[in-house]
């Protein structure tokens, strides 16, 4: 799992997605405060990005997920 804390938004995160490497959405859902947790336990090990939007603004981060 991922622990993550978003501070340098005007507000917490309207969504959260998760993408494997081939461009399809594994994981979406709305967070109901700047910290959450992103669980990759039924993942398999390989590139992933993390995709965090709210209301002006957008993140994303390449995390690559080891045994």
């Amino acid at each position: 799992a991922i622990n993550i804390e978003v501070n340098d938004f005007s507000n917490f995160p309207r969504n959260v997605e998760l993408y494997n490497m081939l461009g399809e959405k594994l994981l979406n859902f709305t967070p109901a405060e700047s910290k959450f947790t992103v669980s990759l336990t039924n993942l398999a090990n390989g590139n992933y990005y993390l995709k965090i939007i709210s209301e002006d603004k957008v993140y994303t981060q390449k995390i690559i997920k080891e045994k």
